[in-house]
């Protein structure tokens, strides 16, 4: 008698779900197809998920913990307001490049009704959001980040920014590497709106600097 092995029967599901998702249109999309393209029958998938719905949300929400626990590890050490937001902006970005079917789903099949209506999902994108909006209270604290930065706001700039260039990537229009063309760019970008500015124009005057002697100009007599 043949043992079923269910996390190798999950994984089939899972793949080939991703496969027809992204695809086309997420609502033509059948169990039907799933199963022929896992070779799983669709009795024995509607007992591990009894919906396509319930299958997209749990692929999304578990891909959206890995990358929770991936960032975590890569921001693990790192020093700066600054290259702390932009190594968070290089691995988003890295990740939704390396994980093209998935990200297709997230931003094109799936509207934001449908994820803010499951908790699950909607609770893990809000702990991606915590480590940015994190990132601005220690700078905050540390004066990198000027103390009249909007947070919630500075959110909707920074993740809107990401989201529209990752559709035009994902829909062809530009980029041809996120990580490699986009990061370093949007970070400069947004940092320059956050950080603390200078209170003085550097005039030497106010920095203390005097001209040198060759700048001097000498008054006739």
């Amino acid at each position: 008698m043949i043992k079923r092995n269910p996390k190798a029967t999950r994984e089939k599901i899972i793949n080939a779900a991703i496969s027809v998702f992204s695809q086309g249109d997420f609502n033509e999309a059948t169990m039907r197809d799933i199963a022929r393209e896992s070779g799983v029958s669709q009795a024995n998938i509607y007992q591990h998920y009894d919906s396509k719905e319930k299958l997209l949300f749990s692929i999304i929400d578990e891909e959206t913990k890995r990358m929770k626990k991936d960032l975590e590890q890569h921001l693990s050490g790192i020093k700066g307001t600054q290259n702390k937001l932009r190594k968070m902006t290089w691995y988003y970005l890295n990740f939704r490049e390396q994980n093209r079917q998935l990200t297709w789903l997230e931003h094109i099949s799936l509207n934001t009704k449908a994820w803010s209506e499951t908790a699950s999902v909607w609770n893990d994108s809000m702990e991606i959001a915590s480590f940015f909006r994190d990132i601005l209270l220690e700078g905050k604290r540390n004066g990198e980040v000027r103390q009249e930065t909007n947070i919630r706001v500075a959110g909707h700039l920074y993740f809107g920014g990401l989201r529209n260039v990752i559709v035009f990537w994902l829909l062809g229009k530009q980029f041809n590497s996120l990580a490699d063309e986009v990061a370093d760019t949007m970070t400069d970008l947004f940092w320059e709106s956050v950080k603390t500015q200078s209170p003085y124009p550097q005039c030497p005057f106010l920095t203390g600097k005097k001209d040198s002697p060759a700048r001097k100009s000498s008054s006739p007599r």
